[in-house]
């Protein structure tokens, strides 16, 4: 009977399911498929998924946050996301690159109490007003273009922090 009372985080937190399974319950046709494709990327190339929170899991390298995932739950149609952090991009990157980054910035929705409000930043010479300062880059249910961007993006964090060179977590800070 106390079973029964149990909730969907929980349960999630007891067992901390893989990222895959999540996927294949809560997401449906292309965005199921390539999302899937992302957590095997992460795989073959050594990085896993660690369970974080209900439908979210964290990627680290060598002990450094790379990037999270996380499955959402929605009215009509679920979708999942690959989160960053800002960069302090100091690297030649194509312009599809830069697009991709400028059109997948976060706006500050003022989420936690703490929340010291979003901020403007100038990213790939264009001003983008009221940027999250936690998790900006944020590629929703992304193509299979967008993910090539999220993966270059992830190869970048994991060479700055093999030339430790990662920037504090909010670097505009300083």
């Amino acid at each position: 009977m106390a079973e029964d009372n149990v909730t969907f985080a929980q349960k999630q937190m007891k067992t901390k399911p893989k990222p895959e399974e999540i996927i294949h319950e809560l997401l449906d046709g292309e965005v199921k498929e390539t999302a899937l494709e992302f957590v095997a990327y992460l795989r073959a190339n050594k990085l896993t998924p660690r369970y974080s929170s209900v439908n979210s899991w964290n990627i680290t390298y060598k002990g450094k946050m790379l990037c999270y995932i996380k499955i959402i739950i929605k009215t009509g149609k679920n979708t999942w996301n690959i989160a960053f952090r800002l960069e302090k991009f100091g690297h030649e990157f194509s312009d599809g690159f830069k697009k991709a980054i400028q059109e997948n910035l976060k706006p500050c929705t003022a989420c936690l109490k703490a929340c010291s409000k979003g901020i403007n930043l100038i990213i790939f010479d264009k001003e983008i007003k009221n940027i999250c300062r936690g998790w900006p880059i944020q590629f929703e249910n992304p193509n299979v273009n967008t993910l090539g961007y999220a993966n270059e993006l992830m190869e970048y964090r994991k060479n700055l922090i093999n030339t430790n060179n990662l920037p504090p977590k909010f670097f505009w800070n300083l």
